[in-house]
């Protein structure tokens, strides 16, 4: 139901909040400044690998349909020439 749902949501959050305040006060800001900044760039970089194969995958897929229906049987083993 919904309750459980919007308890287990205050529950999970109010340990991130405290768990959040000890850090904050142990790390210092520059260090999770540059943590964080690394996540980014690491998870940006991760999305758009993801991205450009799956742009590959349906450029491949859209090759070989063209030269299916262009009635060349050599697409569909995969030899292009």
């Amino acid at each position: 139901t919904w309750i459980g749902a919007t308890l287990g949501m205050t529950l999970a959050s109010s340990v991130a909040i405290v768990v959040g305040n000890r850090l904050g006060a142990r790390l210092p800001e520059s260090l999770v400044r540059m943590v964080a900044a690394a996540v980014f760039v690491v998870l940006g970089t991760l999305l758009l690998a993801d991205a450009l194969a799956v742009a590959i995958c349906h450029a491949h897929m859209s090759m070989t349909a063209t030269r299916i229906a262009a009635g060349r049987t050599d697409a569909v083993a995969g030899r292009f020439g």
